[in-house]
């Protein structure tokens, strides 16, 4: 009996190890594989928008070397234009054709050679961005200047000095907590925003890594600890992840990361802590079940509430980054539209009042004006108001959405209707404008060729029932709970932010309104907007 018993413990104790023992190295490298794949994912999204803002300069050069085509006075002060307007550039040189050189901007030391060999190599590849090493090899000032230049087919050479402190912008992230950040130029040549333990690249592994996304090809792979102590990182494995950054059809840039797993390790060992504690509660079962079965519905409450606590903060960090990001897409937005209003207000003045061309260029003037009023609120989109809030024609603000909607969905092939509309509303006529426009693209989205959006309104007791309805692929109930969540969208990366409805939701509780949806899907949805016909308060 004795023999028995003891078994039979061994065998209590002994297979919940052995289960718990398999389970825990399961989830250990189940959770660094998805640390990993998350952290290539976030690379490359950086590495997209640090290729983006470089091919930018090239599209810059291109425009510089047109409008200096000419090589005379004009072409000069639009130089200089251009050169004030875009900070990033501290000079600006342009070699036309006829064979004047044009200068704009501010003197470099030492750059005019550079400058020259630049503008040799962009004429043996026209078409193609060069960019030069660091105008300095020491981590100071100069070293933050590089050359760009770029020979266009049958056409002038344009070459600048940019600071790329306005270029290399990379979100913050990468920037916080146990992590070391590599930016590498297609010379080999880190970067000065790089992190000093990565530019060495002893570690074997890293170089590597390194090496292969020089070849285009981004991956990952785990160091041990002692390389993470290396990098000064905590004394637990790290992940290191290199993706390319495309440059035109030259060499690729590289960003490289390397991410402490010290997240994961704390939350392995207190997985590991639960299981031993589960172990003790299981053996405790044989003479009270009654309390473990307590204890443990008490202790899934608890984590229950801890998961809702952890997509609360969630959604506040979101929040916070959709300010952050607003900021941001403002200030990126506001430049091109200053520079693009100049030129329209230039080529107005050329034209005179009566020329056929000048009513489409106040056009463009309007239409610059209204979109720069609507980036001075999407600063305020986190905490929108209303105090602009006034009687507004229904059919006046929908008849202005379809109008502008009209050209892209003609180009999408989706018939776009006005319904029955009557009423007036209480409302800011441009934040109506918007919550209109950003539901229908939506719709028009939704739809394939030969679909239909239609926008319609009538009176709901003290309210307009604004619709816009269509006949696209519908929304599925999981994701119409999440529809209004920033940053949640199902369009194809590049096609959307997941910030339109987010607006939407906002500008809608700045004036009270309410927003219904009903949806099937396979056969559309329609978004139903209930706005108040006077002013409420809270």
């Amino acid at each position: 009996m004795r023999a028995w018993l003891v078994a039979l413990i061994a065998g209590c104790v002994g297979v919940p190890v052995v289960v718990a023992t398999r389970v825990l190295a399961h989830d250990r490298d189940a959770a660094i594989d998805a640390f990993a794949r998350d952290k290539l994912v976030e690379l490359t999204e950086s590495a997209q928008d640090l290729g983006g803002n470089l091919a930018r300069v090239g599209d810059d050069l291109a425009f510089a070397a047109r409008v200096a085509e000419p090589a005379d006075a004009s072409a000069t002060a639009e130089l200089d234009a251009v050169a004030s307007v875009k900070h990033a550039y501290l000079t600006i040189d342009v070699a036309p054709r006829l064979g004047v050189r044009l200068h704009a901007g501010a003197a470099m030391p030492n750059a005019a050679p550079v400058i020259d060999q630049m503008l040799a190599a962009a004429a043996r590849a026209p078409g193609e961005l060069q960019i030069s090493a660091g105008l300095s090899s020491a981590n100071d000032e100069a070293a933050w200047y590089r050359v760009f230049a770029r020979q266009e087919p049958n056409g002038a050479a344009a070459a600048a000095v940019v600071d790329m402190r306005q270029v290399v912008v990379l979100p913050r992230l990468l920037r916080v907590g146990s992590q070391r950040l590599l930016v590498m130029s297609a010379h080999g040549v880190p970067a000065p925003i790089s992190d000093p333990a990565m530019t060495s690249l002893a570690d074997p592994l890293l170089a590597g890594l390194v090496a292969r996304a020089v070849a285009r090809v981004p991956s990952t792979v785990q160091l041990d600890a002692s390389s993470a102590v290396a990098l000064g990182l905590p004394n637990v494995d790290a992940i290191a992840a290199a993706v390319p950054v495309p440059i035109d059809r030259g060499a690729p840039w590289v960003l490289a990361l390397v991410a402490s797993t010290e997240s994961l390790e704390a939350r392995h060992s207190a997985l590991a802590r639960r299981m031993a504690f589960g172990g003790v509660l299981g053996l405790a079962l044989l003479a009270l079940a009654t309390a473990y079965v307590v204890r443990t519905a008490r202790r899934e409450a608890e984590l229950r509430e801890r998961l809702r606590a952890e997509e609360r903060l969630l959604r506040t960090e979101k929040l916070a980054t959709a300010g952050q990001l607003s900021a941001g897409i403002a200030h990126e937005i506001g430049t091109p539209l200053g520079v693009v209003r100049g030129r329209a207000e230039l080529a107005i003045g050329r034209l005179g009042a009566d020329h056929a061309e000048t009513p489409g260029l106040r056009v463009i003037v309007d239409q610059i004006d209204h979109v720069t009023r609507l980036i001075a609120q999407l600063l305020s989109y986190a905490r929108p108001d209303a105090t602009n809030a006034q009687p507004l024609d229904v059919r006046s603000a929908i008849d202005s959405a379809v109008e502008l909607l009209a050209a892209e969905a003609s180009r999408k092939q989706v018939a776009l209707d006005r319904g029955d509309v009557a009423g007036s509303v209480f409302a800011d006529a441009g934040q109506l404008q918007q919550v209109l426009v950003n539901v229908a693209m939506n719709a028009i989205d939704a739809c394939s060729e030969g679909g239909r959006v239609t926008l319609s309104a009538q009176p709901r007791g003290d309210a307009i029932a604004i619709e816009i309805a269509d006949t696209g692929h519908g929304i599925s109930a999981d994701d119409r709970a999440h529809l209004f969540d920033p940053f949640f969208t199902r369009k194809k990366r590049g096609k959307g932010t997941g910030l339109g409805l987010w607006v939407v939701a906002e500008l809608a509780r700045a004036h009270f309104a309410e927003i219904e949806i009903s949806s099937v899907e396979g056969r559309g949805t329609t978004f139903r907007i209930l706005w108040p016909t006077e002013r409420r308060t809270a």
